[in-house]
């Protein structure tokens, strides 16, 4: 069983959620099977939000298809205001956009797996093996 470990206003079947049509980011199915695969590991740790204006999904359209496939009955949802059409599109590709403002410290991780044993899929990290090869001699 995959438990759920945030704070929800609601638990929803996750295939009853609608995914917004101006939902601009698209996720491999590679993606969403390392959603699922991390569910069964972590649980849920992040809710789905909804909006009540537009009844769509804002923020978790992935979360939404990686509980359906890792088999979760309900999922938890989070349900927010938005006062204008435009400004729940501007939250949706915000949202989208920011995480790829981030950079990961790969040589502090490097470091950090000296401390921890642990299996590397679970980090999520796309050719983790490459990332983590130890650096070519000279």
């Amino acid at each position: 069983m995959i438990k759920i470990h945030c704070k929800y206003d609601e638990l929803v079947v996750p295939g009853k959620l609608k995914s917004h049509p101006k939902n601009r980011n698209k996720h491999s199915d590679a993606q969403i099977e390392k959603l699922g695969e991390l569910y069964k590991t972590h649980g849920m740790r992040h809710p789905i939000v909804v909006s009540n204006l537009s009844g769509f999904i804002v923020a978790g359209h992935a979360r939404r298809s990686a509980a359906i496939i890792a088999g979760l009955k309900k999922v938890p949802v989070v349900y927010q205001d938005f006062e204008s059409k435009e400004q729940e599109y501007l939250f949706i590709q915000s949202d989208n956009n920011i995480s790829l403002w981030s950079e990961l410290d790969f040589t502090g991780m490097r470091l950090d797996m000296k401390e921890f044993k642990l299996d590397m899929n679970l980090l999520a990290i796309k050719d983790f093996e490459d990332m983590f090869a130890p650096p070519p001699t000279t």
